[in-house]
């Protein structure tokens, strides 16, 4: 089975931007909505690949069945071996995907509109988390957006999805040992920093981000949003002496 991490975070709190130090010849990207993402010499590092997924490292689809079925080819056959590190990037457009198409929204009615919601969230378990026979060096990372909502200590953040039925199905964070949040940064006006310093992944939970990764795995709460730094220390980690 695949090394599985989640992360979360608003439009341009800088998801796609950690990607930059990923090494492209090790990296396969498949993304439902983006020609290229906000990455140094991206065009250079990602080539498109064809309809059938050959020839490149960078996919676009909106299709939760067609990027399962990517998702399989990259993780199980030989041509795909050198490829150390999958993107799915962004999964929150793969749900609105499905369940704002025609099909999906008119079954409406009676057992069918019931019926729709369990057969969405089988289609999302396969396309996320069925990989049991994925090999076992490849990490899968998945991105998604968040949203808010209000406890009794206050608002805090959680995976969006298209409702309560799909969670019920899928209770999609309980699937990750780890799973980040993306976190900007206020100016300081009296000392402003840098951009590129504002941007931070969460480790674990801050009581409103609800992040958690492995214990021990990082001292600070708020670290730099480097994807590959992150994956070296997990791997570091998973190796080390107990």
């Amino acid at each position: 089975m695949s090394k599985l991490l989640g992360i979360a975070g608003f439009s341009g709190s800088g998801k796609s931007a950690s990607l930059r130090n990923m090494p492209s010849d090790e990296t396969f990207i498949i993304s439902p909505s983006k020609s290229d993402l906000p990455i140094p010499g991206f065009h250079k590092k990602y080539k498109k690949v064809d309809k059938n997924g050959e020839n490149g490292n960078f996919y676009m689809t909106k299709s939760l069945k067609k990027m399962e079925k990517l998702s399989r080819k990259v993780a199980t056959e030989e041509q795909y071996k050198h490829i150390k590190y999958l993107i799915i990037e962004d999964n929150t457009h793969f749900f609105n995907a499905t369940t704002l198409s025609d099909s999906f929204r008119s079954q409406n009615s009676g057992n069918a509109a019931w019926s729709r919601w369990g057969d969405f969230g089988a289609d999302v378990y396969q396309a996320l988390f069925g990989s049991e026979d994925y090999r076992e060096d490849l990490w899968i990372i998945t991105m998604f957006h968040p949203e808010s909502y209000m406890t009794k200590e206050g608002e805090k953040l959680k995976v969006k999805t298209p409702g309560n039925l799909l969670d019920r199905e899928v209770d999609i964070p309980s699937y990750y040992t780890n799973f980040l949040y993306t976190k900007v940064e206020p100016v300081n006006k009296k000392d402003p920093q840098p951009a590129s310093e504002r941007y931070k992944f969460v480790t674990n939970d801050d009581g409103y981000h609800p992040a958690k990764t492995i214990m021990g795995a990082f001292d600070e709460l708020y670290i730099e949003n480097d994807l590959y730094k992150v994956i070296q220390r997990l791997e570091e980690l998973s190796t080390a002496d107990v």
